[in-house]
């Protein structure tokens, strides 16, 4: 089975492959909402949203893909509350991707999350979601991995990371697109740094044995 480093790195190289291929960043806390969007990727973008300081250091798509990996990353996001009371909600997704794989494939969708968040009080959650479209909608939301979620603990500074995987089948008559969703609250004066992957890859003989019985649930899913 793959691992989830060896796919880190897989992906990380890919990245230098990327076309101009539309990557959208989506920032919203309360009524506020803002979009920025980028060629292949968004690059050291600040933001300042309803009492928070946001800076993205990369978010970058690696679409149309390669034939070892689909890629959604953001590299780095620093967030600091400055006094705000609502959540922030961020969206990154990218359309046209037509590898890995052939149409009609089914894939193995991956979302990875880890960070640092210093100074937020007990309690207050942090949630991660990575998203596939077979119709290459955008942002994506047709196919999710389950949801990760995460409280803080109180502690000074504390970590977390994750990884977990869904099955996605690509449609026979589109490129397909992907969406990873960070919702996060922060007590006043609490920062994070967090980095969010979106894969996906074709399972190895193994995996696709295990997956090969939700394929027909995803193809009814998918007609619906």
């Amino acid at each position: 089975m793959k691992t989830v480093a060896t796919l880190a790195a897989a992906a990380i190289l890919s990245l230098a492959a990327s076309t101009q291929a539309a990557v959208m960043l989506t920032v919203e806390s309360g009524a506020f909402s803002q979009t920025v969007v980028g060629s292949s990727l968004v690059n050291n973008t600040a933001i300042t949203v309803n009492g928070y300081t946001l800076t993205t250091n990369v978010g970058v798509s690696n679409s149309p893909g390669t034939a070892s990996n689909g890629v959604l990353q953001i590299t780095t996001i620093s967030i600091r509350n400055n006094g705000s009371a609502d959540p922030l909600k961020i969206t990154l997704s990218a359309t046209d991707y037509s590898a890995p794989g052939n149409p009609g494939d089914l894939l193995t969708l991956l979302s990875s999350i880890g960070g640092t968040i210093s100074g937020n009080a007990a309690g207050m959650p942090v949630s991660f979601q990575s998203f596939a479209d077979a119709n290459n909608g955008q942002p994506a939301t047709a196919t999710s991995t389950p949801l990760q979620s995460f409280l803080s603990t109180g502690a000074l500074l504390e970590s977390f990371n994750n990884d977990i995987t869904a099955p996605f089948a690509r449609s026979l008559s589109s490129n397909y697109s992907l969406a990873n969703v960070l919702n996060l609250s922060l007590s006043p004066n609490a920062q994070a740094n967090i980095s969010g992957t979106t894969i996906t890859f074709i399972p190895e003989p193994s995996a696709l044995a295990l997956l090969a019985p939700a394929l027909p649930l995803l193809t009814r899913r998918r007609r619906a």
